[in-house]
């Protein structure tokens, strides 16, 4: 799943926020640095089940943000 988010610090701020609602479900998480052609900034987790998945959804949409849900989730 990607995330389109055009301000750097609000990438960041989302990471961060996304990461903690894994966490407290008792998923491992890390946030990385990808490659700079596709994008700046990932988060990657253990498999995660639908309604944790739902809160994160949730919170991307309720920013208003796009969402590609095309890729791996």
């Amino acid at each position: 799943m990607k995330v389109f988010i055009k301000n750097s610090e609000e990438r960041t701020r989302m990471a961060i926020k996304i990461r903690k609602i894994l966490e407290l479900a008792g998923y491992s998480s890390s946030i990385f640095s990808s490659d700079s052609k596709h994008c700046d900034i990932g988060l990657k987790s253990d498999p995660v089940d639908q309604s944790t998945m739902t809160k994160i959804i949730s919170l991307i949409e309720r920013k208003g943000y796009t969402i590609d849900k095309k890729g791996p989730v």
